[in-house]
């Protein structure tokens, strides 16, 4: 994760994007799939425990 937050934004930059938007965007992406990636397991424990 910490590569892509220093990297991608330096790359986007030199296209002509914003560094400090992409490096807040790429964060904020990052955080939400990290988030999703771990709640998602339980969820579907949790509903499988409903079927047992």
């Amino acid at each position: 994760m910490a590569y892509i937050l220093g990297v991608n934004p330096v790359i986007l930059g030199d296209g002509g994007l914003p560094v400090t938007g992409v490096f807040f965007a790429t964060a904020v992406a990052s955080g939400v799939a990290s988030i999703i990636m771990g709640w998602l397991p339980n969820i579907r424990s949790d509903w499988l425990q409903v079927w047992d």
